[in-house]
């Protein structure tokens, strides 16, 4: 799983395995936004 610690400490809630590139997108947007699809 190419997932540096680096971004789970940014955000606890990705998983390492869902990729860097794709949590930076999230973070741009509210918490209210990737919150729900964090589940799906």
């Amino acid at each position: 799983m190419p997932g540096p610690p680096k971004a789970s400490t940014s955000e606890p809630i990705f998983l390492p395995a869902a990729g860097g590139r794709i949590k930076l997108d999230f973070i741009c947007l509210p918490p209210a936004s990737y919150g729900p699809v964090d589940l799906q």
